[in-house]
């Protein structure tokens, strides 16, 4: 017969286990709790664990991109994949924290990238208008 005061002592440890695996998971987030992925604000990206969020932005000539960093290592590097362009346009660095802005005074679109994290998906375009 099951008796539930008998249980107990099995049930406590594998509660506790339990939450503070939740407390980790909930606390080990490469999000920004602060910025909602898809979220980006007026002209910033969010970068996060693999993605850009939002991935593309559409902006005028003479206008500034901050990229917000939301844990990393990553970089923002202009270009379809790694290495290619050889000198990209603009590079941030590796970073896992801060911001990285860029003034486009070109119109045309800019494809970026994450070098650690390009073969995850990790791009984006910024379409630059006249």
């Amino acid at each position: 017969m099951f008796h539930p005061l008998r249980s107990l002592p099995r049930l406590v440890p594998l509660s506790l286990a339990f939450g503070v695996a939740l407390a980790m998971f909930l606390a080990c987030g490469d999000d920004d709790p602060y910025s909602p992925p898809g979220n980006g604000s007026g002209n910033t990206i969010n970068v996060l664990a693999t993605s850009f969020s939002p991935a593309s932005k559409t902006i005028s000539v003479n206008q500034t991109i901050t990229w917000k960093f939301n844990g990393g290592p990553h970089t923002v590097t202009q270009g379809p994949s790694p290495g290619n362009p050889a000198s990209p346009l603009f590079d941030s660095g590796s970073r896992s924290s801060g911001t990285f802005t860029f003034t486009f005074d070109t119109p045309g679109t800019y494809e970026y990238h994450c070098d650690f994290h390009f073969s995850m998906g990790m791009t984006g375009t910024i379409t630059v208008e006249p």
